[in-house]
């Protein structure tokens, strides 16, 4: 896998965008809460999403963030994912189609390292 994996990586050039499709259910984010404990009420209640100013109940910003590791396996298996940085510019609500994508700015073949930037609608 790893010769394929290098061969793919020779591939690269930089301003490529990878993408992946995903969207989020309301069973989907209970799970989230059950395993992170985020108690957030904008996140299970839509009375309070609203009151908090949203149009309804939104996905916990983290859970979208998990798209990212999604485009990078589906892109490059067996990938080291080591790092990700966040700033949240929009909000995903329950079963609201995200769009997130990587764009490559800094490739180097001698070590194999990629930097990326994230984006995506929502």
């Amino acid at each position: 896998m790893r010769r394929q994996w290098v061969r793919r990586l020779s591939l690269l050039s930089t301003q490529q965008t990878f993408r992946e499709l995903g969207c989020f259910s309301k069973d989907d984010i209970d799970v989230f809460i059950h395993i992170t404990g985020d108690s957030n009420p904008i996140h299970v209640d839509g009375s309070a999403a609203t009151g908090a100013g949203f149009p309804g109940t939104i996905v916990p910003g983290i859970l979208t963030a998990s798209l990212f590791p999604s485009v990078i396996s589906k892109h490059f298996p067996g990938a080291i994912y080591m790092s990700q940085t966040l700033k949240f510019r929009n909000y995903g609500l329950v079963c609201m189609h995200m769009d997130p994508r990587l764009l490559l700015v800094r490739y180097q073949s001698t070590i194999h390292t990629c930097m990326c930037v994230g984006g995506g609608d929502v």
